[in-house]
């Protein structure tokens, strides 16, 4: 009988032991398996962040291809538009010596003989006296019997349309005016010959 009951302690000793075992396993497996879950949830949160990090390199790659054509379109247009820059600047320089040509003769075709002498004129004194020339030197030369007072005016008149025309500067010192041949007007000077100096001598002042 007390054997009996020693056993009977010792059986129920050994099942507390196995379901203490039991529980421990149970909780090591749930562990366990909460771990499994937590790492398979972390590998496929990673995958997703791979991918999404993927995505944005591809993207980045596509851009910086598309940013390297632009680079590159840009700079064959550069050498295309340096490469026509000089032809360009020919065609510009050529438009306004023909411009510049047009010009001089419209107005060689609209000045009259007193405008080309006093021009011309004014170019010999300009010459001879190395400096601008005053109004008054000039028309002492042009307007020989008349007083400074009586073609003040007139001269002045005639001055500016030459200064209009960019043929003739004046300028100012003092009370005194004075006029000197541009380097427009010196290369219309080298156009007048001794033809079209007659021809223009012929028209009405």
């Amino acid at each position: 009988m007390v054997f009996w009951l020693f056993k009977r302690k010792e059986d129920k000793e050994a099942h507390r032991k196995i379901d203490q075992v039991h529980r421990i396993l149970k909780n090591s497996f749930e562990n366990v398996k909460n771990d499994i879950e937590e790492l398979g949830e972390w590998h496929r949160t990673l995958q997703v962040s791979h991918k999404e990090h993927r995505y944005k390199i591809e993207e980045i790659n596509e851009r910086l291809k598309r940013l390297e054509n632009l680079i590159f379109s840009m700079n064959y247009k550069s050498r295309e538009i340096i490469k026509e820059t000089p032809k360009i600047e020919k065609q510009i320089e050529k438009d306004e010596d023909e411009k510049m040509e047009h010009n001089d003769e419209d107005i060689l075709n609209i000045l009259t003989a007193t405008q080309v002498n006093m021009f011309v004129k004014l170019y010999h004194l300009q010459k001879q006296v190395g400096s601008k020339i005053s109004y008054k030197s000039l028309a002492a030369i042009i307007y020989r019997d008349k007083k400074y007072s009586e073609v003040r005016s007139t001269l002045s008149e005639y001055i500016s349309f030459l200064v209009d025309h960019n043929l003739v500067r004046k300028y100012r010192k003092g009370k005194e005016s004075y006029a000197g041949i541009t380097e427009r007007g010196l290369e219309l000077l080298k156009q007048l010959d001794k033809d079209e100096l007659e021809a223009i001598d012929k028209k009405e002042d």
